[in-house]
Protein backbone atom coordinates (compact mmCIF):
# COMPACT_ATOMS: atom_id res chain seq x y z
CA UNK A 1 0.00 0.00 0.00
CA UNK A 2 2.70 2.21 1.12
CA UNK A 3 4.70 2.06 -2.51
CA UNK A 4 1.05 2.19 -4.52
CA UNK A 5 0.85 5.53 -2.47
CA UNK A 6 4.26 6.96 -3.52
CA UNK A 7 3.99 5.44 -6.66
CA UNK A 8 1.06 7.98 -7.25
CA UNK A 9 2.75 10.73 -5.63
CA UNK A 10 5.55 10.78 -7.45
CA UNK A 11 3.66 10.52 -10.43
CA UNK A 12 1.54 13.34 -9.79
CA UNK A 13 5.25 15.24 -8.73
CA UNK A 14 6.39 14.96 -12.03
CA UNK A 15 3.08 16.15 -13.72
CA UNK A 16 2.84 18.74 -11.87
CA UNK A 17 6.53 20.38 -12.26
CA UNK A 18 7.00 22.81 -15.19
CA UNK A 19 9.27 21.01 -17.35
CA UNK A 20 10.76 22.85 -21.10
CA UNK A 21 10.14 20.92 -24.56
CA UNK A 22 13.72 19.23 -24.54
CA UNK A 23 13.27 18.01 -20.53
CA UNK A 24 9.88 17.01 -21.37
CA UNK A 25 9.25 12.59 -19.84
CA UNK A 26 12.84 13.06 -18.87
CA UNK A 27 13.54 10.55 -15.99
CA UNK A 28 14.39 12.18 -12.57
CA UNK A 29 15.90 11.05 -9.03
CA UNK A 30 14.84 12.58 -5.95
CA UNK A 31 14.68 11.42 -2.08
CA UNK A 32 12.32 12.32 0.87
CA UNK A 33 11.06 11.21 4.03
CA UNK A 34 7.88 9.36 4.62
CA UNK A 35 5.61 12.13 6.51
CA UNK A 36 4.58 9.34 9.28
CA UNK A 37 7.58 6.60 9.57
CA UNK A 38 10.38 9.20 9.14
CA UNK A 39 11.66 6.19 6.94
CA UNK A 40 13.91 7.66 4.07
CA UNK A 41 13.38 6.16 0.43
CA UNK A 42 14.59 7.51 -2.85
CA UNK A 43 13.72 6.98 -6.48
CA UNK A 44 14.17 7.02 -10.17
CA UNK A 45 10.88 7.57 -12.44
CA UNK A 46 10.15 8.05 -16.12
CA UNK A 47 6.63 8.59 -17.37
CA UNK A 48 4.62 9.20 -20.81
CA UNK A 49 1.58 10.80 -20.52
CA UNK A 50 -2.04 10.51 -22.34
CA UNK A 51 -0.49 7.20 -23.94
CA UNK A 52 -3.81 5.10 -24.23
CA UNK A 53 -7.06 5.78 -22.97
CA UNK A 54 -5.50 9.53 -21.69
CA UNK A 55 -4.04 7.49 -19.21
CA UNK A 56 -0.46 7.88 -17.93
CA UNK A 57 2.10 5.30 -17.71
CA UNK A 58 5.40 5.55 -15.49
CA UNK A 59 7.87 3.05 -14.61
CA UNK A 60 9.92 3.91 -11.02
CA UNK A 61 13.08 2.56 -9.52
CA UNK A 62 12.85 2.69 -5.11
CA UNK A 63 15.21 2.14 -3.14
CA UNK A 64 13.41 1.42 0.57
CA UNK A 65 15.23 -0.51 3.73
CA UNK A 66 17.57 -1.84 1.45
CA UNK A 67 15.83 -3.05 -1.00
CA UNK A 68 15.34 -1.73 -4.14
CA UNK A 69 11.66 -1.99 -6.02
CA UNK A 70 10.72 -2.07 -9.87
CA UNK A 71 7.27 -0.75 -10.22
CA UNK A 72 5.50 0.81 -13.07
CA UNK A 73 1.59 2.45 -12.77
CA UNK A 74 -0.54 2.38 -16.37
CA UNK A 75 -3.07 4.74 -14.76
CA UNK A 76 -5.82 1.91 -15.89
CA UNK A 77 -6.44 -1.78 -14.17
CA UNK A 78 -4.48 -4.44 -14.55
CA UNK A 79 -5.61 -6.78 -12.74
CA UNK A 80 -7.40 -7.44 -9.32
CA UNK A 81 -5.50 -6.13 -6.13
CA UNK A 82 -2.64 -8.67 -5.49
CA UNK A 83 -2.69 -10.70 -8.67
CA UNK A 84 0.13 -11.52 -11.11
CA UNK A 85 0.02 -10.05 -14.18
CA UNK A 86 2.70 -10.00 -17.75
CA UNK A 87 4.94 -7.22 -18.42
CA UNK A 88 7.02 -6.79 -21.46
CA UNK A 89 9.98 -4.33 -22.02
CA UNK A 90 12.53 -3.44 -24.63
CA UNK A 91 14.99 -1.60 -24.66
CA UNK A 92 16.49 0.06 -28.11
CA UNK A 93 16.72 -3.06 -30.82
CA UNK A 94 17.68 -5.73 -27.49
CA UNK A 95 15.84 -8.84 -27.25
CA UNK A 96 12.34 -8.14 -25.73
CA UNK A 97 11.98 -9.93 -21.81
CA UNK A 98 8.74 -10.64 -20.44
CA UNK A 99 8.54 -10.68 -16.73
CA UNK A 100 6.13 -11.70 -14.00
CA UNK A 101 4.73 -8.60 -11.84
CA UNK A 102 1.83 -8.37 -9.14
CA UNK A 103 -0.25 -5.90 -8.56
CA UNK A 104 -0.51 -3.13 -5.57
CA UNK A 105 -2.37 -5.47 -2.47
CA UNK A 106 -4.51 -1.70 -2.21
CA UNK A 107 -5.15 -1.03 -6.13
CA UNK A 108 -5.08 -3.14 -9.27
CA UNK A 109 -3.77 0.12 -11.85
CA UNK A 110 0.14 -0.64 -11.32
CA UNK A 111 2.50 -3.38 -10.04
CA UNK A 112 5.94 -4.30 -8.46
CA UNK A 113 8.43 -6.36 -8.46
CA UNK A 114 11.75 -7.07 -6.33
CA UNK A 115 12.99 -10.41 -8.40
CA UNK A 116 13.76 -8.51 -11.42
CA UNK A 117 14.63 -4.91 -10.79
CA UNK A 118 18.47 -5.55 -11.13
CA UNK A 119 17.25 -7.09 -14.54
CA UNK A 120 15.37 -4.30 -15.84
CA UNK A 121 17.87 -1.34 -14.36
CA UNK A 122 20.91 -3.43 -16.53
CA UNK A 123 18.97 -3.48 -19.34
CA UNK A 124 18.07 0.20 -19.21
CA UNK A 125 21.69 1.56 -18.77
CA UNK A 126 22.78 2.81 -21.97
CA UNK A 127 19.68 2.92 -23.86
CA UNK A 128 18.00 5.43 -25.32
CA UNK A 129 14.19 4.32 -25.31
CA UNK A 130 11.93 2.04 -23.41
CA UNK A 131 8.91 0.15 -24.82
CA UNK A 132 6.34 -0.73 -22.07
CA UNK A 133 3.64 -3.12 -22.30
CA UNK A 134 1.49 -4.75 -19.60
CA UNK A 135 -1.09 -7.18 -20.19
CA UNK A 136 -4.04 -6.94 -18.26
CA UNK A 137 -6.64 -9.27 -17.11
CA UNK A 138 -8.75 -9.70 -20.34
CA UNK A 139 -6.16 -9.51 -22.51
CA UNK A 140 -5.80 -6.05 -23.38
CA UNK A 141 -2.23 -4.49 -23.75
CA UNK A 142 -1.26 -1.24 -22.23
CA UNK A 143 1.85 -0.77 -24.06
CA UNK A 144 3.39 2.72 -25.12
CA UNK A 145 6.89 3.84 -24.95
CA UNK A 146 9.30 6.00 -22.77
CA UNK A 147 12.42 7.88 -23.38
CA UNK A 148 15.31 7.08 -21.18
CA UNK A 149 17.07 10.47 -20.93
CA UNK A 150 18.65 10.94 -17.49
CA UNK A 151 17.61 7.29 -16.46
CA UNK A 152 21.14 6.26 -15.99
CA UNK A 153 22.46 8.78 -13.79
CA UNK A 154 19.08 8.26 -11.77
CA UNK A 155 18.77 5.11 -11.33
CA UNK A 156 22.59 4.75 -10.25
CA UNK A 157 22.05 6.83 -7.32
CA UNK A 158 18.91 4.78 -6.60
CA UNK A 159 21.01 1.83 -6.40
CA UNK A 160 23.87 3.77 -4.17
CA UNK A 161 21.44 5.01 -2.00
CA UNK A 162 20.81 0.77 -1.70
CA UNK A 163 24.72 0.16 -1.29
CA UNK A 164 24.17 -2.07 -4.57
CA UNK A 165 26.28 -2.44 -7.75
CA UNK A 166 25.00 -2.17 -10.87
CA UNK A 167 27.79 -3.35 -12.78
CA UNK A 168 28.39 -7.17 -14.46
CA UNK A 169 26.05 -8.93 -16.70
CA UNK A 170 23.21 -10.69 -15.02
CA UNK A 171 22.90 -14.40 -15.66
CA UNK A 172 19.45 -14.92 -17.22
CA UNK A 173 17.68 -18.08 -17.58
CA UNK A 174 14.85 -17.35 -19.75
CA UNK A 175 13.33 -14.14 -18.52
CA UNK A 176 14.45 -14.36 -14.80
CA UNK A 177 17.82 -13.44 -13.32
CA UNK A 178 19.80 -16.14 -11.34
CA UNK A 179 20.70 -14.42 -8.19
CA UNK A 180 23.49 -15.11 -5.62
CA UNK A 181 20.38 -16.21 -3.62
CA UNK A 182 19.16 -18.57 -5.94
CA UNK A 183 22.94 -20.52 -6.32
CA UNK A 184 23.15 -20.42 -2.49
CA UNK A 185 19.70 -22.43 -2.01
CA UNK A 186 20.41 -24.38 -5.02
CA UNK A 187 24.07 -25.21 -3.84
CA UNK A 188 22.31 -26.53 -0.37
CA UNK A 189 20.27 -29.29 -2.22
CA UNK A 190 23.33 -31.37 -3.82
CA UNK A 191 25.06 -34.45 -1.88
CA UNK A 192 28.83 -33.51 -0.67
CA UNK A 193 29.97 -35.17 -3.40
CA UNK A 194 28.19 -32.82 -6.46
CA UNK A 195 29.24 -29.66 -4.30
CA UNK A 196 32.67 -31.03 -4.11
CA UNK A 197 32.57 -30.98 -8.16
CA UNK A 198 30.36 -27.81 -8.78
CA UNK A 199 33.29 -25.87 -6.56
CA UNK A 200 35.95 -27.33 -8.47
CA UNK A 201 34.55 -26.27 -11.88
CA UNK A 202 33.99 -22.53 -9.99
CA UNK A 203 37.89 -22.50 -9.03
CA UNK A 204 38.89 -23.76 -12.68
CA UNK A 205 36.44 -21.04 -13.71
CA UNK A 206 38.24 -18.13 -11.41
Amino acid sequence: MVFRILGLLLAATILSTPVSAGQKNAWRYDSKKDDFSDQSYSYAIGYTGRYQYNDDFSVSFICKKGRVRFDIDVDHLIASKGDLFKFTFRVDDKSPHTLTMKTFSNDGEGGYSYEHADLVAREILGGRELKVRAITWNNDYLETTLTLNHSDKSIRRVYADCKKDLTGTAKIIGTDQYSIDDFVKDFKKKTPKEQEEILGKLKQML
